[in-house]
């Protein structure tokens, strides 16, 4: 098959040094040329993602009420306790946007990080989701629906050149959904 190894420039230096692909790199790696190749030659704009990361407590209950007692057991299980169960959540919240040329940021992690603690964490931290959490009033309290509330909880609240990104929220460390919005 011959020398398929690609000349890849070194970090800022002069020699070049070897990369060997695997058979199914190599496809990838011509398509990313040719692409490339295509773009014309200018100034791309830097989209940073920035994350900040929470965390609170809270008690829910999975339980349709329109169902009766032995559905809600056999789809929901444990979840659908009469004497609710809670989670130790991590919040991850993703904005985008360009850095500012004064300060570098995307946006100020301190501000991101109020805005999370008033909109979202002091509504929800140790408190019934179900019962207590107004956003969430009339709704099935599954953590797909809880990040849906948080992302709406939050978007009013950023300034113009900042988007959010994706709401993502660890229900248990091998649980989590991720929401990026409609």
């Amino acid at each position: 098959m011959g020398d398929t190894s690609i000349p890849v420039a070194a970090h800022n230096k002069t020699d070049i040094c070897k990369f060997t692909p695997k058979p199914y790199f190599l496809h990838l790696y011509i398509d990313l040329v040719v692409y490339a190749s295509a773009l014309p030659l200018q100034k791309i704009d830097r989209m940073v993602f920035l994350t900040r990361v929470e965390h609170f407590n809270a008690a829910h209950k999975l339980y349709n009420p329109g169902w009766s007692r032995e559905k809600n057991d056999a789809v929901f299980g444990k979840c659908a306790n009469d004497n609710w169960h809670g989670h130790n959540y991590e919040l991850y919240v993703t904005v985008k946007g360009k850095p500012d040329p004064e300060t570098g940021f995307v946006f100020d992690v301190k501000r991101l990080s109020l805005l999370i603690k008033e909109y979202v964490i002091e509504k929800v931290d140790h408190r019934n989701l179900n019962v207590d959490v107004e956003f969430l009033k009339g709704q099935f309290c599954s953590t797909e629906n809880l990040a849906i509330g948080i992302w709406k909880q939050l978007i009013p609240h950023l300034p113009d050149g900042v988007q959010l990104h994706c709401i993502k929220l660890y229900e248990t460390p091998r649980i989590y959904v991720e929401y990026f919005g409609d």
